[in-house]
């Protein structure tokens, strides 16, 4: 019998999974060493997770209280929804330093390496990536 208990992506979407990033160019995984011992990778919740749903609502009551909103209303809020869904990351490194993971960190990533953002979007949306492996 299959019991569709087994596919709850809410629970482990709030656990988190983590995304090892590829390069944008050759698609393949990075790492912070020649060796490949420390993947660069991004811990995130799932869009079925509630951190997600919960930031998600906050977005859409705030829109709807605006007259019009602008494209760069819908790009805050995205970066806002995917930098609210990072729970940290390990081995990322810019300009030599491995950056220390805090929100406004996150932001600045995310709007500025559009290819991390992309990523960071579709694993979030991939309900597999929060599957029980069990």
């Amino acid at each position: 019998m299959f019991d569709l208990s087994n596919l709850n992506t809410t629970d482990s979407g709030d656990t988190g999974a983590k995304l090892h990033l590829r390069h944008p160019g050759t698609d393949e995984l990075l790492y912070a060493d020649d060796a490949e011992t420390k993947p660069v990778e991004i811990k995130l919740c799932g869009s079925d997770s509630k951190r997600f749903r919960k930031i998600n609502a906050q977005l859409v009551r705030r829109m709807q209280g605006k007259k019009k909103q602008t494209n760069d209303d819908v790009e805050n809020g995205v970066t806002e929804q995917l930098v609210g869904v990072t729970l940290g990351w390990q081995n990322l490194i810019m300009n030599g330093q491995e950056q220390v993971f805090d929100q406004e960190t996150a932001t600045n990533i995310y709007n500025e390496y559009r290819w991390i953002r992309e990523q960071v979007a579709a694993f979030v949306a991939d309900r597999s990536n929060f599957l029980p492996t069990a």
